[in-house]
């Protein structure tokens, strides 16, 4: 496998010689199942989907230091950011 840039429009090319196809048929295949079975995984699923319904219910109820939070990726780094006495002081508060 080589790669290559043309000049001309600045494209990034990628070789592969008729012998390299087998083993790039193979990658990309181990990949995609790779892929299904860590991400399409039955836990995985439902760790996300708990994680949804808990951010739509903390919408639901205005916590404060969650307001700002508009995705799973964004609640989950707002509360890691947390320390323990922040965040029993945040549950206090809203008591």
């Amino acid at each position: 496998m080589c790669t290559y840039a043309r000049t001309d429009t600045k494209k990034l090319r990628i070789c592969i010689r008729y012998s390299g196809i087998g083993a790039l048929e193979d990658l990309l295949i181990s990949r995609y199942q790779m892929h299904a079975q860590i991400y399409g995984h039955k836990t995985n699923r439902a760790c996300n989907a708990m994680l949804e319904r808990i951010r739509e219910r903390l919408s639901e109820v205005r916590w404060s230091w969650y307001r700002d939070c508009a995705s799973i990726e964004h609640l989950l780094k707002t509360f890691a950011a947390l320390d323990d006495r922040a965040f029993v002081n945040n549950c206090l508060i809203l008591r």
